[in-house]
């Protein structure tokens, strides 16, 4: 029998702690209409000098770019989607694989030694040696089962 683990929701060093760092809520400057009574003529131009900016003044905000993923469809037709930065290399992206089939009993084992491919969306394997070089953000990854078994999972060879 497997014992679990468990970890703190938000724990240091969790996954669910890194999701609220990247989700926390975020606020953009809004800008002022130029012809507002309001607002005197002078105060909308752009300076170069700090003297109208007081001591209260943020620089605006540049928008956050959108998160780079990449699309994953595991041997068992499930479909991910990995930030990028979680699996720009290939240990990363194994650890990632790896742990998607803890659960999946006739798979997990073969997974769990290797004994799979991975091919980009044009059917070119990728070699794990060559992922850095050769995998970039926005694709779609597909992952198939050496050919030692057969469409139920079962291995051919092993009798």
């Amino acid at each position: 029998m497997r014992s679990l683990q468990t970890q703190q929701i938000g724990a240091p060093g969790t996954v669910h702690e890194e999701y609220q760092t990247l989700h926390e809520p975020f606020s953009y400057p809004l800008a002022e209409p130029r012809d507002s009574p309001d607002i005197p003529e002078s105060s909308t131009t752009l300076t170069s000098s700090n003297e109208n900016k007081g001591k209260n003044y943020k620089p605006p905000v540049a928008a956050e770019p959108a998160e780079l993923k990449l699309n994953f469809q595991d041997a068992v037709g499930r479909k991910f989607v990995f930030p990028w930065r979680l699996c720009s290399t290939w240990k990363s992206m194994e650890g990632l694989i790896k742990s998607a089939f803890l659960e999946e009993y006739v798979y997990s084992p073969h997974v769990q030694e290797g004994l799979y491919d991975l091919v980009n969306q044009n059917g070119e394997l990728i070699m794990p040696q060559r992922w850095e070089t050769m995998v970039q953000p926005g694709w779609t990854i597909t992952m198939s089962m050496r050919s030692n078994f057969d469409e139920q999972g079962v291995s051919i060879g092993d009798n």
